[in-house]
């Protein structure tokens, strides 16, 4: 039968009507992705990358709606009359099924109908596939009974995709894949957590959540620096194996905790902060469904989060959450935070200090500015920037909490295995410096707690252990084979078990490497020396052969040596990083990089954001 004979007035073209409806359905699609990724205009302007990435969504969308129109409108020619319903309830449910990123499946865009935001998403799906229904019609307007069938057909593909979705979400018991959350509050030093002993009120919210979590006090960081620190703790490997710096990315040679959770079937989903330092340019995004940079605070990220585990369906979840509002600020302030937190921590000071200082600039510059000066603050003044970051800390914390609700009112805690970690600490002239340049109890300490569904009440865990042992951990705890080498599991401290001897060696960026052991510390510092110190406390002992601390120091260069053996296995896949693409120009204007090795290594910013970084040779060199 033909399309239309004889043709009306007024009725569009075949191919001109698949076109259109193409294109709307189309954009439905777009616009439902860019919802989901956090396309939103900022001052009024989007940025190229966003136009860029919309259009391409646009185009990869228009293509197959635009066959799938063009096959619909030739088997309507083909077919009687009597059959068109047939057809017009395809087009709606194709179209349906295709605008909520169900066909093909995507199973991190098809939205859930949790919240009124999720029935709105599907409302506006079915009305799309209405609207595309009535456009792919052969006459101008569609009569009155058939409207009416293909409107309740859309509430009946509604309801029949609400109950499906409904059927699975909530599990009655601890899967067996559990759900991961990893979390990581940047620039976190250990010590300032009430959990950790700490005297002022900083963390009431992370002390609750540590009341059913297992609390590891040694828990060291490999390098004070977010880069490679987060490197290490999602591929499990030292900074000497990954070689990671600020010129080069993560070989293809080395797995991450993400790539190998979603081999075993996991959504995956990193939500972390616009630092220049977690740039996908690294290869922080591979194994990542999803993997976005905010700019804004916890709040921001905490929003993105929510709506992410709405949507995240059936399968289980490993969620990956960096926040930065404890770092060093960028602004007036050395640390920012909530008024009433500076108040009940930092209200104390009465002296002139604004955050500022003529010829040193503000915040994080005026620090880096007294680390390159060698200069000592005075002691108020320090009391008073080390009282600002514990209001930061205190402001953090308080967000973190609404982000523990939030997994609690959808039943997460039960179901999931919550680590709660940091990158490196901060350091506040304890040794001499600020920020966290060197490697001293409070740049390396970091807080690690681990909650499972079986954790009922608190417990410390005294042994070494490293970031390197978090994505062993979380692989046999989902069930899987330990695939990230460079660690160790912690399963057995979670059980309960004794440790065996345990050491972590912590490296630099610039030659200088301690290695930590139940015994003792070896030091090998940045012109070569060899030290060791027996005992948890006092000086460095004079090196003398057939003695503990020969052993110690025999120890220390046998890791250097190994660990440095198995980066050469990797190092020909190693991905050089353009400089360019982290703005040099910034980097250069807040201090990161100079003429020289080394210069410019202390703590400033990168474009919105502060960070220090070693000194560009990398963790690879020689010192």
């Amino acid at each position: 039968m033909t399309d239309v004979s004889p043709r009306t007035p007024g009725v569009l073209h075949p191919a001109l009507r698949a076109g259109i409806a193409a294109a709307l359905v189309a954009t439905a699609r777009t616009g439902l992705a860019a919802l989901r990724d956090g396309y939103v205009p900022s001052g009024g302007e989007w940025s190229d990358l966003m136009l860029l990435g919309l259009s391409n969504r646009w185009i990869e969308s228009f293509a197959p709606a635009l066959a799938m129109a063009f096959v619909l409108a030739w088997l309507r020619s083909r077919w009687k009359d009597e059959h068109a319903p047939l057809i017009w309830a395809a087009v709606m449910f194709l179209t349906f099924q295709f605008v909520r990123f169900a066909l093909p499946p995507e199973r991190f865009y098809t939205p859930s109908f949790a919240g009124a935001r999720g029935v709105a998403v599907h409302v506006a799906a079915a009305l799309v596939a209405f609207l595309a229904a009535w456009i792919l019609s052969p006459r101008a307007f569609l009569p009155l009974p058939r409207t009416a069938l293909l409107a309740s057909a859309a509430l009946v593909f509604g309801a029949l995709g609400l109950g499906i979705r409904a059927a699975g979400r909530t599990p009655s018991s601890w899967p067996e894949r559990p759900n991961v959350i990893l979390i990581s509050l940047d620039t976190l030093r250990a010590d300032r957590l009430g959990c950790y002993g700490y005297e002022h009120d900083t963390t009431p919210e992370l002390d609750r959540f540590a009341e059913r979590a297992v609390r590891f006090t040694r828990a060291l960081t490999p390098q004070p620096w977010t880069l490679t620190a987060h490197m290490s703790l999602l591929t499990a490997q030292h900074p000497l194996v990954h070689r990671v710096d600020q010129d080069r990315a993560l070989p293809a040679s080395i797995p991450l905790l993400s790539e190998e959770l979603r081999l075993a079937g996991y959504t995956t989903i990193g939500i972390v902060d616009e630092c220049p330092w977690m740039k996908p340019t690294f290869g922080f995004d591979r194994g990542f469904d999803v993997y976005q940079r905010v700019r804004d605070d916890a709040e921001a990220k905490i929003d993105r989060i929510a709506r992410y585990l709405d949507d995240a369906g059936t399968a289980p979840l490993f969620l990956f959450a960096h926040f930065f509002d404890a770092h060093s600020d960028r602004r007036i302030l050395p640390y920012e935070s909530a008024p009433e937190d500076r108040e009940s921590l930092a209200g104390w000071y009465e002296g002139d200090f604004t955050g500022c200082e003529p010829e040193l600039g503000c915040a994080s510059l005026y620090l880096d500015a007294i680390n390159r000066r060698g200069e000592t603050i005075d002691p108020e003044r320090l009391r008073y920037v080390s009282s600002l970051y514990d209001a930061g800390v205190r402001s953090l914390d308080r967000k973190l909490g609404r982000l523990f609700r939030e997994l609690e009112q959808r039943g997460l805690f039960e179901t999931s295995i919550v680590v709660v970690t940091a990158d490196h600490g901060e350091e506040f002239q304890e040794h001499g410096k600020l920020l966290h340049e060197q490697l001293v109890a409070p740049c390396v300490n970091v807080p690690l707690l681990v909650r499972t569904p079986d954790v009922e009440q608190a417990r410390a865990v005294e042994a070494l252990v490293s970031l390197m042992d978090v994505g062993p951990t979380l692989l046999e705890l989902c069930g899987q084979d330990p695939a990230l080498r460079g660690g160790s599991s912690l399963v057995p401290l979670l059980r309960g078990d004794s440790a065996a001897s345990r050491s972590v060696l912590l490296d630099s960026g610039a030659g200088e490497f301690v290695l930590h052991t139940e015994e003792g510390l070896a030091w090998r510092t940045s012109d070569g020396d060899l030290l060791a110190r027996r005992g948890g406390s006092g000086e460095p002992s004079a090196i003398v052969e057939g003695t503990p601390e020969a052993e110690l120091r025999d120890r220390l260069v046998a890791e250097i040596e190994r660990l440095r053996a198995l980066g050469d296995r990797h190092g020909q896949n190693a991905q050089a990083v353009d400089l360019q693409e982290l703005d040099v120009d910034s980097l250069r204007a807040l201090g990161y990089t100079g003429d020289e090795p080394g210069e410019g290594q202390g703590e400033g910013q990168a474009e919105e954001s502060g960070e220090s970084t070693p000194a560009p040779s990398g963790p690879s060199g020689d010192g």
